[in-house]
């Protein structure tokens, strides 16, 4: 009677049910408070065996912080990029002091414009980095709209696993930290004042076990705001909008056409309407008769986009799409009326694209990500007025 070796047994132990969780990517959205984004960090740089990684926009909470001086300080390897102008907040000074390894990005831009044939400039403020996710042992992930200020608000917060993502994210970082001292950021320019920034990795479709497609591009160098532009033009039944500040001429134009043609379009901004350029601003309010428009009067708003949540004029539905943004929506271009003006070329920033591919009935059968943000974008609206 012929006996199994050990080498057939082992090859019998290969022929194992595969591991799903490991061949796709998992996320969780959520919204909630700054104090949920601690939490959410905490759990996951608790976790960590080896590596954290952190874009950090601020340190105003120090408790986001306190757990990346803890990490180092417990062996951890730790890199953290921040934004150049919020070096003198509390956190941040807790981590240079602690000797964690930080890079300050976005200190601005001057440079002479072919265009125009004279010099322009954007100083510090106007050059953002808005990237916030901290990626831990190059598996584990906790992203959000808004990681280190202290304003009070709503936190829109993806929690996930996955090598791909996790691999593309840290590509992006990498960019950030640069050698320690300069780093590869959207200020990072050729001498023909193009983005010298390059793309972290074709792939950007990451499928998701809950029937949803995650798609993740990195701003600027793949202009974020246009592809929102691109998907208002091409949806099928309804747009809802939600930012803080609203300050783009073509997504201001791409939303009344849509209107204009019959489309169901809703515009919610928050308090920093009009707070970047008047002028746009302007735009938006006069601009869009068609499309409806609601302010919320405080907190801080986070950017979403919704897209064919409602069955299409041909009785159909199409796949909803729900796009979350780490930055508010700002001028795709870098000049209006040949004056430099707050612009997302100029700013390091992220947007999760959640497709929803599975099939579905209408807007109450959607994929959890999708509801969740839908959530987020009702929650505001209902104590929304006028504009």
């Amino acid at each position: 009677m012929a006996r199994l070796t050990p080498l057939f047994m082992l090859a019998l132990v290969g022929c194992a049910d595969p591991d799903l969780d490991g061949m796709f990517t998992q996320s969780t959205v959520t919204a909630g408070t700054q104090e949920d984004v601690v939490t959410a960090l905490d759990d996951l740089i608790g976790s960590a065996d080896d590596t954290v990684r952190a874009a950090l926009p601020a340190g105003q909470d120090t408790a986001v912080t306190d757990l990346l001086v803890a990490a180092w300080e417990g062996g951890l390897d730790v890199e953290v990029a921040t934004d150049f102008d919020q070096v003198d907040d509390p956190g941040i000074q807790a981590l240079l002091a602690a000797g964690v390894p930080v890079t300050r990005t976005n200190d601005g831009i001057e440079y002479f414009e072919f265009v125009l044939g004279d010099d322009v400039a954007w100083d510090s403020m106007d050059t953002i980095l808005s990237t916030s996710f901290v990626v831990v042992d190059e598996m584990r992930f906790v992203a959000a709209n808004d990681i280190g200020f202290d304003q009070e608000g709503t936190r829109i917060i993806l929690e996930g696993r996955g090598q791909d993502v996790c691999d593309d994210m840290l590509k992006e970082h990498n960019q950030l930290m640069g050698n320690g001292i300069d780093a590869a950021d959207s200020t990072s320019t050729t001498a023909y004042d193009n983005q010298a920034k390059s793309i972290a990795d074709p792939r950007w479709r990451y499928p998701l076990r809950t029937g949803a497609q995650l798609e993740v591009w990195f701003g600027p160098q793949e202009r974020v705001t246009k592809r929102i532009i691109d998907a208002v033009y091409a949806a099928k039944s309804d747009v809802r909008v939600l930012t803080d500040e609203f300050a783009n001429e073509g997504l201001t134009k791409a939303l009344q056409d849509k209107a204009e043609q019959g489309f169901d379009v809703q515009v919610v901004v928050g308090p920093r309407f009009g707070e970047t350029s008047t002028a746009l601003a302007r735009l938006l309010a006069t601009d869009t008769p068609n499309v409806r428009k609601s302010r919320v009067s405080e907190g801080r708003v986070p950017t979403v986009v919704l897209i064919d949540l409602e069955p299409a004029r041909d009785d159909n539905v199409y796949p909803a799409k729900a796009f979350f943004l780490s930055h508010d929506l700002y001028s795709a271009e870098r000049l209006y009326r040949s004056s430099p003006v707050l612009t997302d070329q100029l700013i390091d920033g992220v947007l999760y694209v959640f497709e929803d591919a599975s099939d579905r009935g209408g807007i109450g059968d959607v994929a959890p990500e999708v509801d969740a943000l839908l959530e987020v974008f009702e929650e505001h609206q209902s104590r929304a007025g006028g504009l």
